[in-house]
Formats: C-alpha cells, structure tokens, sequence
C-alpha cells in the first residue's frame, strides 16, 4: 500500500494501492516497489513514447499495433488505443475531432 511503500519504475498507486503498470517481476528495495522486465525488451509504461501503426480508426479512438517503445524496437505484439482527447494539444476541444477524417490504415503515429 501506498501507506508503507513508494512508487517506482513500473509502478503506480490506484485507490492506496500500489500497481504494476508492465508486466515482469515485482521487486522491493528499502520502502521503493517496482517492476522490472525480464529480458532485454523495452518498457512499455505509462509515459514512454511509443511509435504504432494504425490498424482501425473510429470517430473516438484510433487502434494501434505498437512497434517500437522508449526509442527500441518490440519483439513481441503490443496494443493501444488513441483517444480523440489525446490526439490533440492541451487545452483544445477535442469534442468534434473525428478521427477517421485524421488517421487511415497503416499511418504511423508518434
């Protein structure tokens, strides 16, 4: 819990608790939890740019199937999902941003 423990890479705190935001083994140093992946491949966490290609656009969300995180190449498949709010600066409406006039199959998207 985030009552005796702090937050650490590939990790993040939901509701007190403490949860792992990659997959890989779990280790405690001191009052620090964090995830570490086995293996060389790249992190895919919360804040890391990742570079996909689009492979179905609706008016709100663009699916992507990843390709490279944290500047290396993946080995293995990987998901996401763009969100119309996401897909433009802060502070701008995204409301009536409609993603299918933005993105087409196969665009790549940073």
């Amino acid at each position: 819990s985030t009552a005796t423990h702090k937050c650490g890479p590939g990790t993040f705190a939901r509701d007190g608790t403490i949860v792992a935001s990659l997959a890989g083994t779990v280790q405690i140093n001191d009052d620090v939890i964090e995830t570490i992946r086995e293996g060389r491949r790249p992190a895919i966490a919360v804040g890391v740019e990742v570079i996909g290609v689009v492979t179905r656009t609706n008016r709100t969300n663009a699916l992507l199937d990843l390709v490279a995180a944290g500047g290396a190449a993946l080995d293995f498949p990987a998901r996401a999902t763009l969100r119309r709010e996401d897909a433009l600066p802060p502070g701008r409406d995204a409301s009536n941003l409609d993603l299918t006039a933005q993105f087409a199959g196969r665009d790549l998207v940073r």
